[in-house]
């Protein structure tokens, strides 16, 4: 279990050297980086939320809170991070949670989970997911059950998404970056 969230990076230094060599560019080739920066977030955001959401069966909508796509450096001329939220997802948060005491579990959206419950907490309006966990004790009073919210565990199939799409996403983009600067050779150039 983690409970931190988790950082990837879109290296491109395979591209360009340094810094020195944005200087040398000229404006319409840069900008062409900073637009192939952009399309490539773009892709790479949809990618992780539909990638992540078939990989842990849940729905998008619970992906797009804990998937942020941002730039490194100065326009995102160091490369793109991709952070993920990894920390174990509340069932009550997958869906609609119907129970009643005939049933052998909760079912949240169109999945039954063996031997939980639902239950509203004070101040809350929404049914948390509940089940009875291992035995503890205490003075006096031995083999109580503990009762805890159900999570679902998320973390490794992030990681594993993670990995899987970064070199997708490198190859990803120098094409865009090949076409964002022919682009700024010929249209732009031409448009002056």
């Amino acid at each position: 279990m983690s409970n931190e969230a988790q950082v990837f990076q879109l290296k491109t230094t395979g591209i360009k050297e340094s810094q020195d060599y944005f200087a040398t560019l000229s404006p319409a080739v840069v900008r062409a980086y900073i637009r192939a920066y952009r399309t490539v977030g773009t892709w790479l955001q949809r990618k992780f939320l539909r990638e992540i959401s078939q990989a842990t069966e849940l729905p998008q909508k619970v992906w797009k809170d804990r998937v942020f796509v941002s730039p490194l450096g100065t326009n995102g001329r160091d490369g793109i991070a991709v952070w993920v939220g990894s920390n174990p997802v509340k069932l009550s948060h997958l869906g609609n949670v119907t129970w009643n005491r005939r049933m052998r579990g909760a079912m949240v959206g169109r999945k039954l989970f063996p031997g939980t419950w639902a239950w509203i907490e004070p101040g809350e309006t929404d049914s948390a997911v509940m089940e009875r966990t291992g035995r503890f004790g205490r003075r006096g009073k031995q083999n109580l059950e503990r009762i805890v919210v159900v999570k679902m565990e998320v973390h490794t199939a992030a990681v594993a998404v993670a990995r899987y799409i970064l070199p997708e996403a490198e190859a990803y983009f120098a094409a865009i970056l090949r076409q964002e600067i022919e682009y700024a050779m010929t249209v732009e150039a031409t448009n002056k």
